[in-house]
């Protein structure tokens, strides 16, 4: 793509005082606190000699040493073509909730903003990583050989005279990601992250979740990295169209959480409406070794959370005890997890206290499906019985169960479903969770900052991917599909297939009604990106949800009686 698509700022290696009470990107934002040192395009050699470029803010003649964070993207380290004006009504939220009053402009796409952090008496560092813009190398997505690169970018930044020797990194999104992947390589002077939802599993996550191709996100971000002209762009869209199966070249997408240093201090900040994200971040915390985590959850969209001028204070308090040594009882007042519920139809139930998640109290519950009258029941039936929609008509099929009491369902819920494709040799299954009017039975939508995209949690399979494996480690809601290795149906052929659910948090008044949505289409959107195509599906024709005697299809959640 070219440059100026990019919003791309040439490049100029100066040095210069962005001075206070000025606005130096746009009158929108409001003026700075402070003077800000901005020196832009700083040469770092990496191990390889490959040089790259970053921005350095940071305080003007600070009487002591600082600690820097680190926002390590590839999205530009001032301009690109990613912002938060371009998500507008009718396609977007406005700004997806990030109110400019909460930033300076200063700010990398996702990353924190340099007008906060500076005035705190930190230095924030914005990396054009290998290959964009101006940076030596090809752009990668991912992986080991940037995760060396950003551990050789921290060492450097320890070494600086103005450095106290503590780096921290922070971020949503990609520079989540990027997060979990440096870290486990281990920086000496890597000091804390926070990681503010992301994936963990490329390949499983987004690119072939339930062995389902999901591309057009994935070719967004690559048709969306730039870099001078002269280097190259790891196009991992064509490597899914190429390599669908899972080989070498996916397992080097997937983030080596338990590589990550046993006694690093972890920030981890989740929602259950991230349609990327969630699975990925909780599954970051799960494997997380270290002792010294910290998970928040929110109910809201990452981005406004992120800047959320509390949550924003939340953080400045972890990175003034990891980084400066304060002593501020972050540990003796901070819960261990704040778990926050979603509770469509009334207000949503904010940081509550936990020791643990998935929660140490949880029970699991099998309801089972009776097509005879679209019901779920903790009863087995003993009856067959089977209900039929049209998956390229946009067909659907709903089962529900009313709660006698209130109930949290919390953590991961799994779906066992006795399927059949009479028209077809294989089907894509796509299953949500959502909560409905225990006497309209009228689904009640689950509104994100007023947005209904978001219908559920999900889950979705290709029924020929069936077979798969649970990985070592006891992480929860991982099934690792056998890709290689497709059975297709026969001859009106019935087979059970298993569908593991992204974890959700959400609350049941006592008569409101749990339902589960069969169908053979997403419904789900991105709320950023609403226009983005469909996964590649292969329906056709008819598919059928049998239940009851041999075929006892059913849901089993985990749940908890409220506080």
């Amino acid at each position: 793509m070219h440059l100026a698509e990019a919003n791309y700022t040439p490049f100029n290696q100066t040095s210069k005082i962005l001075k206070k009470g000025t606005k130096p990107v746009s009158d929108n934002y409001p003026a700075l606190p402070c003077d800000i040192l901005f020196e832009s395009d700083v040469p770092v050699t990496l191990r390889d000699g490959t040089v790259i470029y970053t921005d350095i803010y940071r305080p003007v003649n600070s009487t002591k040493r600082i600690p820097a964070i680190v926002a390590y993207s590839p999205y530009g380290k001032r301009g690109g073509y990613f912002n938060y004006d371009m998500f507008q009504p009718p396609d977007a939220i406005s700004r997806m909730g990030v109110e400019y009053d909460w930033v300076s402009g200063l700010e990398k796409f996702e990353g924190p903003n340099p007008a906060f952090w500076v005035n705190q008496g930190y230095a924030v560092i914005h990396p054009d990583p290998r290959g964009v813009f101006h940076s030596g190398g090809d752009i990668l997505m991912f992986g080991q050989q940037d995760a060396r690169d950003g551990y050789d970018l921290i060492e450097w930044l320890a070494e600086r005279d103005w450095s106290n020797g503590k780096v921290g990194m922070t971020g949503n999104s990609w520079l989540t990601v990027a997060q979990w992947w440096v870290a486990s390589e281990r920086p000496p002077h890597l000091a804390a992250i926070a990681p503010w939802e992301g994936w963990t599993d490329f390949y499983e996550d987004l690119v072939f979740r339930g062995g389902v191709p999901n591309l057009p996100f994935v070719k967004l971000l690559v048709d969306h990295l730039y870099g001078n002209g002269t280097n190259t762009i790891e196009n991992i869209a064509e490597m899914a169209e190429r390599q669908g199966y899972v080989n070498d070249y996916w397992l080097d997408k997937a983030c080596k959480i338990e590589d990550i240093d046993e006694n690093l201090p972890v920030y981890v900040v989740g929602s259950w409406t991230n349609t990327l994200h969630t699975l990925g971040t909780f599954q970051g915390w799960e494997r997380l070794r270290t002792p010294n985590k910290w998970l928040r959850t929110h109910t809201t969209h990452e981005w406004h959370d992120y800047y959320t001028p509390e949550h924003v204070a939340d953080l400045h308090r972890f990175f003034e005890r990891f980084l400066n040594g304060v002593d501020n009882d972050w540990e003796e007042t901070t819960p261990r997890v704040r778990l926050s519920l979603l509770n469509p139809g009334h207000e949503d139930i904010l940081n509550q206290p936990e020791e643990a998640f998935p929660l140490a109290h949880q029970q699991t519950s099998r309801y089972y499906l009776d097509a005879t009258d679209l019901s779920m029941s903790s009863t087995p039936t003993g009856h067959r019985a089977s209900a039929t929609y049209n998956s390229t008509a946009n067909g659907t099929v709903s089962f529900r169960m009313k709660f006698d009491n209130a109930t949290d369902l919390v953590g991961y819920a799994t779906a066992r479903l006795w399927v059949q494709a009479p028209d077809f040799n294989d089907l894509d299954l796509f299953c949500y969770l959502q909560k409905s009017n225990g006497t309209t039975s009228e689904v009640i939508p689950i509104l994100v900052l007023n947005s209904d995209t978001y219908i559920g949690a999900h889950g979705r399979v290709r029924v020929s991917l069936r077979d798969y494996r649970k990985p070592s480690g006891g992480t929860n809601g991982i099934y690792q599909y056998a890709t290689d290795a497709p059975r297709y149906l026969n001859n009106g052929e019935i087979v059970p297939v298993d569908i593991p659910f992204w974890p959700t948090a959400i609350h049941y008044e006592a008569g409101e009604e749990l339902t589960l949505l069969v169908q053979g289409w997403n419904t789900q959107k991105q709320p950023e990106f609403q226009q983005l195509g469909q996964p590649d599906i292969i329906n056709e024709g008819r598919h059928v949800i049998h239940t009851g005697g041999e075929y006892n299809s059913y849901l089993e959640i985990p749940h908890v009686v409220p506080k």
